[in-house]
């Protein structure tokens, strides 16, 4: 069995588009089953494009902290707070309200048996917590025991950080894809990632994959519709130099 994994799209309809092509026609050998990890929206001003893409690709969707109709303002560090609001803005003004009902009803998790009989768990961050920064490459024994050591799965694969890795610990395996939109920063780094892996009776192989997209053209697009991560670089910079 081969699944293609995949997370973190923000918005970005044409890095969404390179991943699929690239899943769909590139790849040596046909995916089984294509998961999404979350955060669909909320950020690029390709919304309804990416819920399209995902549709006419079969992708199983799972909600995401961006996806969800509750905000947990206490969670989020106070200089965010106007890009957040921003983007519950852009997407009520310009999504279709079924479409973000829709969303926010997705499930939180999605398990998968796996060849060898083990069970793969896929979520957003923490199945219980949206918003919990817990699954970071850095994740300490404590940390894990507190959220996942009691998981009845033993790969466990979910977004939230943008940043692609593989770890193993408390003798379950930790994935993350990267993220479609290909960004920690807010600014582009022209790459859109995704995971595959191939599921065999003896083994997993995991293979961490990046495609190029058009950023310029996604940016033309973000300036056309007046989308958050457009109106609010200049903005984050001000913040933090280092963006």
């Amino acid at each position: 069995m081969r699944l293609a994994i995949l997370s973190d799209i923000h918005g970005n309809g044409t890095a969404l588009k390179a991943v699929l092509r690239s899943i769909t026609q590139r790849e040596e050998e046909p995916v089984d089953r294509i998961l999404c990890l979350g955060d669909l929206f909320n950020g690029h001003g390709s919304g309804e494009e990416v819920i399209r893409l995902l549709d006419e690709n079969n992708v199983e969707l799972i909600r995401g902290n961006h996806d969800d109709e509750v905000v947990p303002w206490d969670a989020i560090d106070e200089r965010h707070h106007f890009l957040v609001q921003a983007m519950l803005e852009w997407d009520s003004n310009n999504l279709d309200s079924i479409l973000l009902s829709r969303v926010a009803l997705l499930p939180l998790s999605i398990s998968v048996p796996l060849e060898d009989g083990r069970m793969l768990c896929a979520f957003h961050s923490n199945p219980d917590n949206l918003c919990d920064m817990v699954n970071s490459p850095t994740i300490t024994q404590q940390q894990f025991d507190a959220v996942f050591a009691s998981m009845d799965a033993d790969v466990l694969v979910y977004g939230h950080y943008h940043q692609p890795h593989v770890l193993s610990m408390g003798g379950k395996l930790l994935l993350n894809p990267g993220s479609v939109d290909g960004t920690v920063s807010f600014e582009p780094d022209f790459f859109a990632r995704y995971l595959i892996v191939d599921s065999m009776e003896d083994r997993l192989v995991l293979r961490h994959a990046c495609v190029a997209y058009d950023v310029a053209g996604q940016e033309e697009i973000d300036k056309q519709t007046n989308a958050p991560f457009w109106q609010f670089r200049a903005q984050l910079k001000q913040y933090d130099p280092q963006q």
